[in-house]
């Protein structure tokens, strides 16, 4: 791998994830039980009647696990592409696959730079809101961490859709025909994930691990073999 490419790449896709980690952060903010205001463009506290804050149950509210599946996958599907495509669209490949390194090294920059992106936009949110849900006195629901397990495997599958995109973009085949067959597992997933299947989403976070591996793995066969002229 280079550190020089790695850099470069994020350059070029930090932003995206920084979209991506605002998106959250509000989204979570309004799950502390505080909502924006348009007009005055700040925020107001939820409050009952007898002026308590209203504050819903962390990690498990309805609508939680959807939420940070959507800007997780959107935001692996922007940047998987976006490494990729824009390559092709630039003309770019040729310079960068003629580099001192090794064709796999080239590859394995774009997807360290890219995981780190995908995975620290969404990971940092979420964290800060664990944080915020495990400390004392916040709100008046009980927590445990088995309660962050539907967002864990969102997170995960949200990784599973940039390696599923990064490799959408590399392929040489057309874009109406098998070049968006890389997604389909992560069609599968995100479907299982909104339809909520007791007892499947524990073991939906374990699928993606060996998913994943078989992405890279398929990822740098191509990148070994495809005729980029």
């Amino acid at each position: 791998m280079s550190k020089s490419l790695i850099i470069k790449e994020l350059r070029e896709t930090w932003w995206l994830g920084l979209i991506a980690a605002l998106l959250l952060g509000l989204y979570l903010f309004v799950q502390m039980g505080y909502q924006p205001d348009v007009f005055s463009l700040s925020f107001r506290r939820l409050e009952n009647y007898q002026g308590r804050l209203v504050i819903p149950q962390p990690f498990l509210v309805a609508g939680f696990r959807e939420a940070v599946l959507w800007i997780a996958a959107g935001l692996g599907l922007i940047v998987g592409f976006w490494q990729t495509v824009s390559e092709s669209v630039q003309g770019t490949w040729l310079f960068l696959l003629h580099r001192p390194l090794s064709r796999q090294s080239v590859i394995l920059s774009k997807l360290v730079s890219g995981l780190m992106v995908t995975a620290v936009a969404i990971a940092v949110p979420l964290l800060m809101y664990l944080m915020w849900a495990m400390t004392p006195g916040t709100h008046a629901n009980p927590f445990e961490l088995w309660m962050t397990t539907e967002s864990i495997v969102a997170w995960l599958v949200g990784l599973t859709t940039y390696l599923a995109a990064f490799l959408c973009g590399m392929r040489g085949a057309r874009w109406y025909a098998s070049r968006l067959v890389p997604l389909v597992p992560v069609l599968f997933f995100g479907l299982m994930i909104f339809g909520g299947v007791p007892g499947l989403i524990t073991p939906l976070g374990f699928a993606t691990l060996p998913v994943d591996v078989i992405l890279i793995a398929v990822i740098l066969f191509t990148a070994r073999h495809r005729d980029y002229a």
